[in-house]
């Protein structure tokens, strides 16, 4: 697993940095804060 090309395709896929107002984790989850859920690409996630 290319953890470096997983992060670029999830926040491609969350619509941006500019996106993304804040951002968490723990063991399972992502957790993101989004600006404009309409540039969410849900089939690309």
């Amino acid at each position: 697993m290319n953890y470096q090309e997983t992060a670029s395709l999830i926040l491609k896929g969350i619509g941006g940095k500019a996106n993304v107002l804040s951002a968490a984790h723990c063991a399972t989850r992502l957790r993101f804060v989004i600006q404009d859920n309409k540039r969410i690409n849900k089939q690309a996630i």
